[in-house]
């Protein structure tokens, strides 16, 4: 039996998906707002590729978050962030 995937549910899976890496990143580099879909997506990429040239993931993450948000830890949250793991999980990382 064949089972259809309704488009609209996919859709609303992705953006709360992209919406929970976004919250995520704001609080773990102490951003002023949340990230937009395409900055998310960019950190994503940069982090894998600093992973790639040898540094640790937690390294790679705070490198990119530092080159790609000029309000790169201007801000302090009372809730603890997610570890670099979680993140790039969440974010559609490995």
């Amino acid at each position: 039996m064949m089972r259809f995937i309704d488009v609209g549910d996919l859709l609303d899976a992705w953006e709360e998906f992209m919406s929970a890496a976004s919250h995520s990143l704001m609080i773990k580099y102490g951003l002023r707002g949340e990230p937009s879909e395409d900055l998310v997506k960019r950190w994503l990429d940069l982090t894998n590729r600093y992973i790639a040239d040898g540094q640790s993931r937690e390294a790679a993450g705070h490198a990119a978050a530092k080159y790609l948000f000029p309000d790169y830890r201007t801000h302090v949250y009372a809730s603890e962030a997610d570890n670099i793991e979680a993140l790039l999980r969440l974010a559609g990382g490995k």
